[in-house]
């Protein structure tokens, strides 16, 4: 009777360490799973919202949505909720600067233990994302005299900031090269990095 009995106990002690061992593997998976989703799920979304034109307008209410889509679809959550009456998904903003390229979250996850406890499992995600100024270029041209005018000598399109061109002595027949001044006959200086659109003339002498 009491190698019954033990046995008894010693298979309810198996089956609820089994369940114990369910629950911890399950939570830390599930855990796993939801820190994950939401790191991709805010970075996701704050890229989308700051390649959008209409982006920086969107409201929390508007952000929330789009980062909790994306935090479901990644999680399955209706194939969960099918499975788990228990189941919910909560995610609430708490820092919003897509102007900056900051978005912070937090979601709550309730679910349904295999012992039949309702566990809750919480996550947080900061994600920043460097916004990519466009950047300004400015056209610099250079011109040779003409019979009817002048023509383009030589053309760059540079982006702002970025070291003048050297562009060297032209030649033309039967003349010999003096310098550059600007289209109203004014001295040139050159400057040593491209501020603003610029065009100059060469000048040249009989010789």
């Amino acid at each position: 009777m009491k190698k019954v009995v033990f046995g008894l106990l010693l298979g309810i002690l198996v089956i609820l360490f089994g369940i114990a061992l369910l629950t911890l593997n399950g939570r830390l998976k599930k855990s796993k799973d939801l820190e994950n989703g939401l790191n991709k799920a805010v970075r996701e979304s704050l890229q989308t919202v700051i390649e959008s034109k209409d982006g920086a307008s969107l409201k929390d209410e508007e952000l929330e949505a789009l980062v909790k889509k994306q935090l479901e679809k990644r999680l399955k959550t209706r194939e969960r909720k099918n499975q788990d009456a228990n189941y919910r998904l909560d995610l609430t903003i708490r820092v919003s600067d897509p102007k900056r390229g900051v978005l912070s979250c937090e979601a709550e996850e309730h679910y349904t233990h295999p012992n039949g406890k309702v566990g809750v499992l919480h996550a947080k995600s900061t994600a920043i994302v460097e916004r990519q100024v466009p950047q300004k270029m400015r056209q610099v041209t250079f011109y040779l005299p003409t019979e009817n005018g002048k023509s383009i000598y030589k053309q760059y399109m540079l982006p702002e900031g970025s070291d003048f061109p050297e562009v060297g002595d032209p030649t033309l027949s039967g003349k010999r090269f003096s310098g550059w001044e600007k289209l109203d006959g004014s001295s040139v200086d050159f400057p040593d990095t491209v501020s603003q659109d610029e065009e100059y003339l060469g000048r040249f002498t009989e010789g």
